[in-house]
């Protein structure tokens, strides 16, 4: 059964940078493949006692740590902050045998930063299929709930739960396809089906940027995220909004997808849908806060600053969110001299 990874993806909106509960600030956290490493297997399993509460499983994984393929993440001491092992069963698959972070580091990218690595290099091997086995959601642990939405926002589909395990410890398996090698002889990175939104209102765009990470770095971005398992693209954007923002809208239509390819910043290719929206709600303010205290993938508290930017100075907007911008609709208000917005200050 692997750790938990709960909260290793990215924050709002893409390009986020992470901070870990030592104050560490990175842009991305760097894995390797390494030389077997079980005694930071031991130290970083008995950081986290409520996914490897078992002494007899802790056992088995350390002694898998002593042959099995290895990869590790080390932070600027040199120090093993997460390890991923790696097993080969067949030539076209791989499987994650096990994942584990320090507790200090979770929520800070490093489960992301081996997933990613260990991904490009079985890509490159020719490897087709990535498994990982996880506890099942029949079991109500909280914690593995987060683990499987991680994997579920990494690509990986569950494909069946099993009693491989035993009675009262449901095993999922998870399963990503990885795609062949292209024409060029180079791995082709995976795609991730994103949604980004722009919402409208008296021809103004809903924008914000990051409140603890520099401006350089995020820059302007639109409400966006990742679409989850089984929803629609119209369904996340809509709730990607609410959550980021918290204003409740509409789609007003779809305009189309286009590709961004993250790389270097991230081994992946996004597929953005991008949807026009509309307020459900007639009041809303010039300027606000927003952000999670608690954020649900367990990492530290982000906030950002959301604000209504004039559509003629869009073109500003980080990352290649601002793609589709020429197909939006507006419709010019039609105000008496004496009206004004409904904007509170």
């Amino acid at each position: 059964m692997d750790a938990s990874i709960a909260g290793m993806g990215c924050g709002v909106g893409d390009g986020t940078i992470k901070t870990d509960q030592r104050g560490q600030s990175r842009t991305a956290w760097q894995a390797a493949r390494d030389n077997p490493v079980p005694d930071d297997v031991a130290r970083l399993l008995a950081s986290v006692p409520e996914w490897f509460g078992q002494p007899e499983s802790n056992a088995e994984y350390i002694e898998a740590a002593r042959c099995k393929e290895t990869w590790t993440v080390r932070d600027d001491a040199g120090t093993v902050v997460g390890v991923t092992l790696v097993d080969r069963h067949l030539p076209h698959t791989a499987e994650i045998h096990l994942t584990v972070v320090d507790r200090p580091a979770h929520g800070a990218g490093v489960g992301t930063a081996m997933l990613a690595a260990v991904e490009a290099d079985v890509m490159a091997r020719g490897i087709r299929l990535l498994e990982v086995k996880t506890l099942g959601p029949s079991h109500p642990d909280a914690g593995y709930a987060l683990t499987r939405h991680f994997y579920e926002k990494s690509g990986f589909l569950a494909l069946e739960e099993t009693d491989l395990w035993g009675a009262g410890t449901p095993c999922l398996i998870m399963v990503k396809p990885l795609g062949s090698q292209s024409s060029s002889g180079h791995s082709p990175r995976p795609t991730v089906q994103k949604t980004v939104g722009y919402v409208i209102h008296e021809e103004r765009l809903l924008v914000f940027t990051h409140n603890h990470v520099p401006l350089e770095i995020t820059g302007v971005q639109v409400p966006a995220g990742t679409i989850e398992p089984g929803e629609h693209p119209a369904e996340a954007v809509v709730r990607e909004v609410y959550e980021e923002t918290g204003l409740r809208t509409r789609v007003v239509q779809a305009l189309g997808v286009e590709q961004y390819d993250v790389w270097p910043s991230k081994p992946e290719v996004h597929e953005r849908h991008f949807f026009q929206l509309e307020l459900v709600d007639e009041v809303f303010e010039e300027r606000w806060t927003a952000g999670e205290e608690y954020p649900s993938d367990g990492g530290e508290l982000q906030s950002w600053t959301c604000w209504w930017m004039p559509l003629h100075d869009a073109h500003v907007l980080s990352a290649g969110f601002g793609t589709r911008l020429g197909g939006l609709e507006i419709k010019t208000p039609k105000l008496c001299d004496s009206q004004t917005p409904n904007l509170r200050p």
